[in-house]
Parts: C-alpha cells; structure tokens; sequence
C-alpha cells in the first residue's frame, strides 16, 4: 500500500493535478458571462486548437459534452447549442472522446504506457477527477500517517505551510519537521501545538495536498470540493472525519486493486488469504511499531540492532505530547524479543557468553526458557509470548557491539541520563567499554573486531590524518583491544 500511495504522488500526481487545475479554471469565480462576440471568439479558438493538434473534442459517453464547453468557454448551454453546427463539424473531423477532462497525452506511465486513458469529469466513472482527487489525497494519508507515526487526529490538523526544514550551508535541506497539533494526554480539548521529525517522502506528499487544496482551505485532509456530496459553501475549512478517511482508504485500495487485475500485476493490496481488506486510519501507527521493532524482520537477534536508533526515532514521532507511541514500539520489541530469547535458548547460544554479565546473562536467559516453554514447547502464540514477556521479562537487550544484561544499579547510562524513570537502558548512552552490564556474543565480538579494522584503515590511509584526530584513533583502538582482552580475548590485533 505504501508502494502504490507513493506511486500516486511521485507518478500520478502531474496528471490530477493538471486536471484539477483545469477543472478550477473552468469554474473560477467572479468572472461572469461573456458577450456573444467572445463566445465566438473563443470558441474558435479552442476549435482551432483542437484541429491542429488533430485532438478529439471532449465528450460523455461518445457524445459531446456540452456542460464542459459552456464551463470552458463560461457560457450558458444554450449558447453552445446555438453553435453546434461548427462544433459538429470539428467533432467530425477530430472525434469526441469518451468521457475526457485532460484530454492531451496522460504524462505519468505504468508498466511503460499511460496508467489511465484520461481523466473524466464525470464523477460516476473511476477514472473521474472526483475520484482520482480522492485518491490522491488518501495516498498523501497513507504516507504521512504511516512514515510519521502521526495519530488520525494529528494529521487531519496539518495545516498549509505546517513543513519546517533544515538547511546546509549550500541550502540543500536535510531535515524535515512537521507542525501540527497533538490531543492525547493534555488537558486542552483545542489540543497543543507539536512538532514530528518526518523523511522527505512526507514532505512531497504534503506539498502534492497543498496544491490539491484551494488557497481558502487551510486544512490540507479538508474535504475535496470535485464530487457529489462534497461542501460547495465558499469558507468551509475543517477536515475529513475518521469515517470519511476510512472509507476513501478503501476505496483507494479498491481502485489500486482493479488496476492490477487490468494490467495484470500481482502487487495488490490485500489483508491475507480468506480475509477481507478493512483498512482503518489505526493501521498506520501499530505497523510503524512493529517494523521499527522488529527491523529487518524475523526472528534473529540482528532485528533488534534497531533498538538503538529507534529511541531516537520515538522523540521525533512523540511530538510534544504524551503520544505513547514508544509505548507501542516496547511492546511490539516486548514480544521480538521473547522470540529471539527462545531462539537462542534453543540453539544453546546461552552458553559461551563472555563479559562482566555473562554469567547473570546464562542464568536470566534460562530462567526464561523454564518459564516460557510449556510441556516440552515453546509457546508460539502472540498473546501468550507477550504475557510471559510482561511476567518475566529477563531484560536482556541484544545490540551491535554488546548485549545488555540491564541492572539499573550498576547501569552507567542510566547515570548519565538523569531523570530516567523507566528503568531502561538507553542505548544512546552507552560507554559500552566500561558498563558492568555488558556481555559478549560472538556476533558481538566480531563487530568490534570490524571496528579496530576500519580505525586501521582510516590510519594508514592517505594523505595522513591531522595528528589530533590519529590520536584519538590510536587511543579508540586501544581502548577496545583492551576491553575484548580483558573479558577473554586473545585473537585481537595487537
């Protein structure tokens, strides 16, 4: 679904876009009737164009529409019909379309030809403006919510020029911010206002909704004014509900669905084999959990060498709100966890740990094992594992370069993060090479080795570093050659 939502704003957008702003031109407001003598004017003009570019007149159903012409031309019908001897006549030499709004060639492609024939205006086909428009807006959704980790409320509350970014010093920007407002956990129903650090993606997909929009309407998820149903009244400025959000994300999916089956392609979106697809807006926010959780995937112990990064990542997802999404990513890392814990237990890769916690790390790891396996076999349902997490919970986090067996007592990162109350560690404090909490993987071994590799590298390379800088390489490398020596290393480098 991500792929496809980024597919409408990279590839598609031009296309409703060019069609949106046509359709706001034939309409555009305050600009009256024109006289009998414009009318001629410009519609031989816009004849001679058609016959030039050897390009059919637009039409309904093999028809020619006239509800279109007089909006072009900004006319009453009945002055079209007073002059359908010459628009006939063209309509003869050039033909009529079948329903199109954009009639040139569609710029954006799929599977290297045009991924619809043209854009309609008649909102009862799927390949209207109405409906293309609609799409287009959910696809913007579907980004922002799921790469920002935005709650529903929260994006329907961006707002136009809500992209804050950072820029080098060529102007080049490297980092992206998004405003809007955050409810949850505060004490004002007008909620307060919050940042989101979001990735360029998001920043594309809000400035496709700004051009959607009408330069009123402030509210980039408002309601979009091409179809039936929608609000005509001039000043309406507020969102989307969650109903109205929910529905269009299906029917996105629904037409993304139908366009796969047309062109004969596999990638559809789809809930799994016998289930129906019942997207709701909640979606986005728990799958962001789970893959930061459990980045790259599976159950192996290098998927939680994320967790690092990722507590980062929840500051910038948070907002300035009490959002509770890094409570959602530890549960989901709860439950991989519990996975990889069982894994390692049963392939033994308890055993052979070394470090100042190895030994507290083998008697946790199989406490664990005791616990969590039940008759002879480790339990494999989702709830169950994520109750025996929450029982007993060994705290064991396996990283990169250590795996920490977490004591708060003995923790120095918690020392160096004051006001911690969790009781966790924090990764982005870690003095890994004087921690009593640390404990040795092979895995873990090996990375360090990589690290002393690449410090040799940087100091033979040429030209020849600054002198500072050779000196704090040389004492990196010695730091680490003692650490590995002293917890029972004797293949390190010297």
């Amino acid at each position: 679904m991500l792929v496809w939502a980024l597919r409408f704003i990279d590839d598609f957008a031009p296309d409703i876009l060019e069609a949106d702003r046509r359709w706001r031109e034939s309409r555009a407001v305050g600009t009256g009737r024109v006289t009998s003598h414009r009318i001629d004017e410009r519609l031989k003009q816009l004849l001679d164009d058609h016959l030039a570019a050897r390009r059919p007149l637009p039409g309904f159903q093999g028809k020619i529409n006239i509800s279109h012409l007089a909006a072009t031309l900004k006319c009453h019908r009945r002055e079209i019909n007073k002059r359908r001897e010459a628009i006939d006549a063209v309509a003869a030499a050039v033909g009529v379309t079948d329903a199109a709004f954009v009639d040139e060639a569609i710029q954006g492609a799929l599977d290297s030809r045009p991924w619809i024939k043209a854009v309609t205006i008649h909102h009862t086909l799927p390949a209207s403006l109405a409906a293309l428009a609609r799409h287009l807006q959910s696809a913007c959704y579907i980004v922002i919510a799921f790469l920002s980790g935005m709650r529903d409320s929260e994006v329907k509350h961006i707002k136009r020029g809500c992209v804050e970014a950072k820029r080098d010093e060529d102007g080049n920007a490297y980092r992206w911010r998004v405003r809007s407002r955050a409810f949850k956990g505060e004490e004002d129903a007008e909620g307060v206002e919050a940042t989101w650090a979001v990735c360029e993606p998001v920043v594309r997909a809000i400035r496709v909704l700004e051009q959607l929009q009408p330069a009123c309407q402030n509210y980039l998820m408002g309601a979009l004014l091409h179809g039936p149903g929608q609000p005509k009244k001039a000043g309406v400025d507020r969102a989307v509900g969650v109903g109205a959000t929910n529905q269009n994300l299906n029917l996105f999916a629904d037409f993304v669905n139908e366009l796969c089956t047309e062109r004969g392609r596999t990638d559809t979106i789809a809930a799994g084999q016998g289930r129906a697809l019942r997207l709701k807006t909640r979606v986005f926010r728990r799958t962001l959990a789970w893959f930061i959780a459990r980045h790259p995937g599976g159950v192996i112990a290098g998927a939680l060498q994320y967790r690092h990064q990722s507590i980062q990542m929840f500051e910038g997802y948070a907002g300035a709100s009490d959002s509770g999404f890094r409570a959602e990513v530890e549960s989901e890392q709860a439950i991989a966890w519990g996975e990889v814990y069982m894994e390692m237990i049963d392939s033994h890769q308890h055993a052979g740990l070394t470090g100042p916690s190895a030994e507290e790390a083998a008697r946790r790891r199989t406490d664990f094992g005791k616990r969590a396996q039940f008759q002879g076999q480790v339990a494999l349902d989702r709830h169950r594992r994520k109750r025996i997490m929450k029982r007993h919970d060994p705290a064991i986090y396996p990283g990169e370069y250590i795996t920490c067996v977490n004591d708060p007592a003995k923790a120095l990162c918690e020392k160096a993060r004051r006001g911690n109350s969790e009781g966790l560690p924090s990764h982005g404090g870690c003095l890994p090479l004087t921690c009593r909490n640390v404990t040795l993987t092979p895995e873990n071994i090996t990375a360090w080795q990589r690290e002393i590799a690449r410090i040799d590298k940087r100091i033979a390379s040429r030209p020849s570093l600054p002198p500072r800088l050779h000196q704090l390489l040389e004492s990196r490398r010695a730091e680490i050659v003692e650490f590995l020596t002293a917890n029972g290393q004797e293949d390190v480098p010297a």
